[in-house]
């Protein structure tokens, strides 16, 4: 912080102006989904939504355990690439702290963005694929009790795990391995 005839202003690098100026905290009711539906497993294969989401409520894992959520600015509104820690986020904000603000980080979209974007309520809400369960943005707009609600594996494995970008999620929790990395 600098004074400079009586003004005050603050001198930074620019790779902080870079960093700070693509990331910012939100509430996940103030994220869309990109996508139509999602598998309820992360790509992994290993953990649920509903895992994910137990996992932080009963603190056996942090906020921070999982990668920073990558979001694009489409049509006015802040969408992400990561629909299945929205959904985690969603539903952690409704149940838990209504006051919830999660790190995201601005990228540029790829040219993978348009034809991966499937939502038909402009990300509003996601179904969970191979259920009869959605997530909005309000318990009201949501059918998913992640405290009451099972979600049971459907009889072929490959239909269980998908590509809705969140196959980094919580690498040292989750796998133990680095090699898994966003899809899109």
């Amino acid at each position: 912080l600098q004074l400079n005839d009586g003004r005050a202003f603050w001198e930074v690098s620019e790779y902080f102006d870079s960093q700070i100026s693509r990331c910012l905290y939100l509430a996940p009711s103030q994220i869309m989904f990109s996508h139509n539906d999602i598998g309820p497993v992360f790509s992994n294969g290993k953990h649920s939504i509903k895992d994910t989401f137990l996992s932080l409520h009963r603190g056996h894992l942090d906020p921070e355990d999982l990668p920073i959520m990558k979001v694009v600015q489409h049509q006015g509104s802040y969408v992400t690439i990561n629909n299945r820690r929205l959904a985690v986020f969603r539903l952690l904000e409704m149940y838990v702290n209504s006051d919830l603000r999660v790190p995201v980080e601005f990228v540029q979209k790829m040219d993978s963005f348009y034809s991966r974007y499937s939502t038909q309520c402009n990300g509003h809400s996601v179904h969970l694929r191979h259920t009869e369960f959605c997530i909005g943005r309000t318990q009201e707009e949501t059918n998913f009790d992640p405290f009451s609600h099972k979600l049971t594996k459907p009889s072929h494995q490959s239909s269980w795990r998908d590509s809705d970008s969140d196959s980094d999620v919580n690498k040292s929790f989750y796998s133990g391995s680095d090699s898994d990395s966003d899809t899109s």
